[in-house]
């Protein structure tokens, strides 16, 4: 509801019809102002789903998601990234954590453009981040659009990023198996000092 010109506010309305002779003839009505109350309900929905620094969907909603747009669209082709920044632990204890905070959000934000609005971005915690994108025309496509995400920086500093990438069906067809194999992926992407890893790529490269 709106009076005037103030903002739009919340409001319950209760309405009783007055019967004559079997006959509606009019309407009694009750209003109650229920908008502090919606919008801490709306608040605290936000809470739960939301990560509170970045505004990307949290560990918890994340997952959930991601379990039912593999529920919904079984047959596509999918993938599952893990993402964090290098070293970022040296970048906090060179630079200190406000410094730390900021390439977080650097990082957050390049997500939120780089994916389309049927990806799934979130955070895991720390600076870990879990991509989820839906059916990907193949790996070159792919490929591409992380090329965007191998750095994040500012007017101070650079820091790269290390991805680790499963395919669904390919790699595996529950959420936790891609995760498992997306966190092994990252790993070998670190290890051999690599940008990223596709998780059926190790075996091949370790012959």
């Amino acid at each position: 509801m709106r009076a005037g010109n103030s903002e739009y506010k919340w409001c319950k309305l209760d309405v009783t019809p007055i019967i004559h002779q079997g006959i509606p003839i009019k309407m009694i009505g009750v209003i109650t102002d229920i908008d502090q109350l919606k919008r801490k309900n709306i608040a605290l929905q936000s809470a739960i789903m939301y990560d509170g620094f970045t505004g990307l969907y949290n560990k918890q909603s994340a997952a959930h998601f991601i379990k039912k747009r593999l529920k919904e669209y079984p047959q596509q082709k999918h993938a599952l990234i893990v993402l964090d920044i290098d070293n970022f632990k040296h970048v906090n204890d060179t630079y200190g954590h406000i410094m730390g905070d900021e390439m977080i959000l650097k990082l957050s934000e390049k997500l939120k453009i780089t994916f389309h609005q049927d990806d799934i971005v979130g955070r895991f915690g720390g600076d870990e981040f879990i991509l989820f994108v839906q059916n990907i025309e193949n790996e070159q496509y792919l490929i591409e659009r992380i090329n965007d995400l191998l750095f994040c920086h500012n007017d101070k500093m650079t820091c790269s990023n290390s991805l680790g990438i499963a395919l669904y069906l390919q790699d595996g067809k529950s959420f936790e198996e891609l995760l498992a194999h997306a966190d092994e992926a990252l790993y070998q992407a670190k290890q051999t000092k690599q940008c990223y890893c596709f998780y059926h790529t190790i075996n091949v490269n370790q012959e």
